[in-house]
């Protein structure tokens, strides 16, 4: 069983960049607790106008059964109200 990486790049509406990173950390902050979850981290790039959150999952079907918590429809609702366009979200896997 292969890790999932993933990267989601989120660009905040600039008035509304404060409370989405409190959405971000409530969603960092319950995610870590899931099994499988080995990373859950929200960054931004110095300068940068968007955050980048970086993930990494044991399997794809723990990343599945994150995508039906409660705190992932309260990002979901989140985003919505405070970014500009939707997530973009990458998937990775590992190389070899």
């Amino acid at each position: 069983m292969d890790p999932l990486y993933l990267i989601a790049t989120i660009r905040p509406i600039p008035e509304h960049r404060d409370a989405l990173i409190l959405e971000c950390k409530a969603l960092v902050e319950a995610s870590l607790q899931e099994p499988g979850c080995e990373l859950y981290d929200l960054v931004i790039a110095e300068g940068d106008e968007h955050f980048t959150m970086m993930e990494k999952w044991t399997s794809r079907a723990h990343w599945d059964n994150h995508m039906l918590t409660p705190h992932v429809a309260a990002m979901g609702n989140a985003e919505q109200k405070y970014c500009m366009e939707p997530n973009q979200l990458t998937f990775l896997t590992p190389a070899y």
